[in-house]
């Protein structure tokens, strides 16, 4: 599976994690630490990418505006 781990989601061990499960992984602060969420939405349509995130604002661009999207998984608490 290919994911992107957004900001904040505990990137380094998580990445490591399911690297080690053999999945395609790309950290968000790898990408570009400034890059909006609609960048990274973009990026992971493209790529066919779950998103992993804390971040409520991609429900928001998804299912408000009715944005296509690829899954994306809102992680809550410490999931680490």
């Amino acid at each position: 599976m290919k994911f992107l781990l957004d900001v904040g989601v505990c990137s380094r061990s998580l990445h490591q994690f399911l690297a080690d499960l053999r999945h395609d992984v790309r950290l968000a602060s790898d990408i570009d630490s400034c890059a909006g969420d609609e960048v990274l939405l973009d990026l992971a349509l493209r790529e066919n990418r779950i998103i992993l995130t804390e971040d409520k604002d991609f429900g928001e661009l998804v299912f408000v505006h009715g944005g296509a999207h690829p899954a994306i998984v809102r992680m809550r608490g410490n999931a680490c």
